[in-house]
């Protein structure tokens, strides 16, 4: 017996497309990244650091578990070069003060990203900067990186817009074809049973032998699954 391959209605493929688009849309606009790590060692006067591409608006929120001390330093990448460039010969170094803590031990904070570009997170066991935890050891610690990323971003030019708008298309679309599939498949369900109700009726009074209700039932039933079939309901 030969397999027959059923062919997918143009009103599901339309459905089934906005569908998709909508899924694939709401995954871009907001994704989000983990990372988290038990037993991150860094020695005494050392520093441990994780870079992170981030877009202005992304949301990062960082935990931390230590019996000890340390510093929390985020910073860009000049600023990243200019830290290490600081361990080494002296001197001195910014970083994003939001995105940072001195002196913790176990803690968790959140922050919004400034700028577009690649970050740094930097686990500090030294004795910079000004004002951080002074060094007692070697540290052994855990780490969670979330990451919130936005692929909008927190402003929105005219390209944005116009996604946001394609989103919504979809969407109404979307809503519009369900209503028409769940009203027209309403309305042959109601002519069937209209009609079965109505042969019942015939069959009641005697107008019509078993005989003839089977067989016009049969016809109807039949009428009824290649209509809907054929609509791709």
């Amino acid at each position: 017996m030969k397999r027959r391959c059923k062919k997918i209605s143009s009103l599901k493929k339309t459905v089934l497309f906005f569908a998709f688009t909508i899924i694939l849309s709401t995954f871009l606009l907001c994704a989000v990244g983990q990372f988290s790590a038990e037993g991150i060692e860094v020695q005494k006067n050392s520093y441990w650091s994780r870079l992170i591409s981030c877009t202005k608006g992304d949301k990062i929120r960082i935990t931390t578990s230590c019996d000890m001390t340390f510093d929390i330093l985020f910073m860009t990448e000049e600023e990243y070069e200019e830290y290490k460039d600081a361990i080494t010969n002296g001197g001195s170094f910014t970083y994003y003060i939001t995105g940072s803590r001195l002196s913790v031990a176990s803690t968790q904070y959140e922050f919004e990203i400034p700028e577009n570009g690649d970050y740094y997170i930097v686990i500090d066991n030294t004795d910079l900067p000004l004002g951080g935890a002074t060094p007692q050891g070697d540290i052994v610690l855990g780490l969670g990186v979330n990451h919130e990323k936005s692929l909008l971003g927190s402003t929105f030019d005219f390209g944005d817009w116009i996604f946001i708008g394609i989103i919504i298309i979809g969407c109404v679309s979307v809503g519009i074809i369900i209503g028409v599939v769940v009203y027209v498949r309403g309305k042959e369900q109601e002519r069937y049973e209209d009609s079965i109700k109505n042969l019942d009726r015939q069959l009641s009074s005697g107008k019509i032998s078993e005989q003839t209700y089977k067989e016009l039932r049969e016809n109807i039933e039949d009428k009824y699954h290649k209509q809907i079939k054929r609509m791709g309901l």
